[in-house]
C-alpha cells in the first residue's frame, strides 16, 4: 500500500522527501546504539513500576514486537 501513494507522488517530492529523511539519518549516526537500548527494554520481562505518566506509557504503551 505505501508503494502505491510513493508512486503517486511526483518524483520531485519523492526526491525531497529522500533527502529529508537522508539528512536525519546523517544527524543521528548513534542510532544503532539506541535500536539495541530499545531492543533490551522490550525484553524485560517483569512489568515496571513507575507514578510518571511517561514511563509508564515507554513502558507498557509500546509493543515492540
Amino acid at each position: 500500500m505505501t508503494d502505491h501513494y510513493w508512486q503517486l507522488l511526483p518524483i520531485f517530492q519523492r526526491n525531497k522527501f529522500t533527502t529529508l529523511a537522508n539528512h536525519v539519518n546523517s544527524m543521528n549516526p548513534n542510532y544503532t546504539v539506541h535500536r539495541d537500548t530499545l531492543d533490551r527494554i522490550s525484553q524485560i520481562p517483569e512489568r515496571q513500576e513507575t507514578n510518571n505518566e511517561f514511563e509508564d506509557m515507554f513502558f507498557h504503551g509500546t509493543s515492540f514486537s
